[in-house]
């Protein structure tokens, strides 16, 4: 009995994070098309960006890619092992993919690791999915004043380390537990943080729960974000 409940409530969840996707896609979607349309008239002043659509669309298989693994640990089809695994290698790797994206809007994107962070105990796959889909919902978002900036960030904290994103916008502390109540009942739960669904917020809760961590807001003198926690590896451990 408690499996199908289980199962129901994850189906629950699924529904929610597709109908977020789906809004979530509708803009790089239009963007590419828009594209297509300026091509097709042949005009001089019309022509592709080439790099939007490149930009745009994969930046979209990336999310569908984590949404579909997100939902298979959900669904108990992919577990999620915890193995020794490098926070900062994943965070430069992450960047990369992300670059293009961010420089179509105007939006720095940098890596910051204070401290000795190691080896933590996470999954290289779902923490490379969990901080992409996380940046990916910062970048573009709406800024009062100024360029905007995203930075994948590590740091000790207490026995554990920190690994999140970290933006140069206001994000308040009930802005997380607010988004999670309103998912799947609004249509634009954490606006305060994106101007678009959460879809890639919601993608990198689950993926951190089910890593053994979970997402937080983070505060700090001239900036805020959404982090998680993770235990250092033990081998890390040895050597600090």
């Amino acid at each position: 009995m408690k499996t199908k409940q289980k199962q129901h409530d994850n189906y629950g969840v699924d529904v929610r994070l597709l109908r977020s996707m789906a809004e979530e896609l509708r803009l790089p979607l239009l963007q590419i098309a828009r594209q297509a349309e300026l091509a097709n008239m042949g005009t001089v002043d019309g022509q592709p960006n080439i790099r939007v659509i490149e930009a745009t669309s994969e930046a979209a298989i990336r999310l569908v890619d984590s949404y579909l693994f997100s939902t298979q640990v959900l669904l108990g089809q992919q577990s999620l092992p915890l193995e020794p695994t490098s926070v900062t290698a994943t965070m430069y790797d992450t960047s990369q993919y992300l670059h293009k994206l961010a420089k179509i809007y105007d939006c720095d994107i940098d890596v910051a690791v204070r401290g000795k962070c190691g080896l933590v105990m996470a999954n290289a796959k779902g923490l490379q999915a969990a901080l992409t889909s996380l940046a990916y919902a910062f970048i573009g978002s709406s800024m009062r004043s100024g360029k905007q900036r995203i930075v994948l960030t590590a740091m000790r904290q207490g026995q554990g380390i920190r690994a999140g994103v970290m933006t140069n916008a206001s994000i308040e502390k009930t802005t997380l537990s607010k988004a999670r109540m309103l998912y799947g009942k609004a249509h634009q739960p954490a606006s305060s943080v994106t101007h678009k669904s959460g879809a890639g917020i919601y993608v990198a809760d689950a993926l951190f729960k089910s890593m053994e961590s979970e997402l937080q807001v983070v505060q700090q003198k001239s900036r805020s974000g959404l982090m998680a926690t993770m235990l250092p590896s033990y081998q890390t451990a040895l050597f600090n």
